[in-house]
């Protein structure tokens, strides 16, 4: 498993956690975010820095993490740990024109041929390394929306089952809808050199006899300690189920 972005020079910095791909996964998401900033953010102190950082303005690659080590730049959530799925790219940009305008940033909505060049070199490097898959969430017209609630997030089972380039707009349990109107499409079209975009992902029908609730996420971090509140006695279930 290669480890690192040829391009990109070494930073480190990141607080990294377990290891990656975790879960019995294969092939992991490739997902976009912006800074919502005119140069490099601190990160919370490489607490919420991600694996590798694209700046538009220049053209270059830096590096924060290892490919074998999860970062912590989506946000958790009770019906699944996102990060530990996911390869992460923080862009040097906005999502939100009115903001770029404001501060004279850089909105994707200008990005040039060459920003796309790069992006889509990436992704097509993680999928020849065989790190990430070829399925696609495309930008929505309009772009992604804020909210937990956003009718574009990726339910759990769809993001559990999905291997392929998407961005923060589409993780469940999230509220940040970056990359904005960064058109996902054309970057997978480049990335593939196809000419056709696969189909939407979709929540997987789940096998005859068996019910259709995903099992409890565990983590290396839970220490086999059960969560709290009501996903308490199906985490134990889920012990005997794989025990079993």
């Amino acid at each position: 498993m290669a480890t690192r972005y040829p391009p990109a020079t070494w930073r480190g910095g990141a607080t990294t956690y377990g290891p990656l791909p975790d879960h019995g996964k294969r092939y992991l998401k490739l997902v976009l975010h912006t800074t919502e900033t005119k140069g490099m953010p601190g990160f919370n102190g490489g607490d919420t820095a991600p694996h590798l950082v694209y700046d538009p303005n220049t053209r270059t690659w830096s590096q924060w993490a290892d490919f074998d080590r999860y970062v912590g730049t989506m946000k958790g959530h009770s019906s699944g740990h996102w990060n530990c799925q996911a390869i992460q790219v923080e862009i040097i940009a906005y999502s939100d024109r009115t903001q770029a305008q404001k501060v004279g940033g850089l909105w994707v909505g200008d990005f040039l041929p060459e920003h796309y060049a790069d992006l889509a070199h990436l992704y097509a490097w993680l999928i020849g390394q065989g790190l990430v898959g070829l399925d696609l969430t495309p930008t929505p017209a309009g772009g992604w929306r804020y909210g937990t609630s956003s009718p574009y997030r990726l339910t759990a089972a769809q993001f559990d089952g999905f291997s392929g380039l998407t961005c923060h707009g589409a993780v469940p349990g999230n509220t940040h809808w970056d990359t904005g109107e960064l058109d996902l499409e054309h970057l997978w079209l480049l990335a593939t050199d196809s000419e056709q975009p696969p189909d939407p992902p979709t929540d997987p029908t789940p096998p005859p006899d068996q019910e259709g609730e995903p099992m409890w996420p565990m983590y290396e971090t839970d220490g086999y300690n059960s969560p709290r509140g009501k996903g308490r006695t199906a985490w134990r279930e889920n012990v005997r189920v794989l025990q079993g």
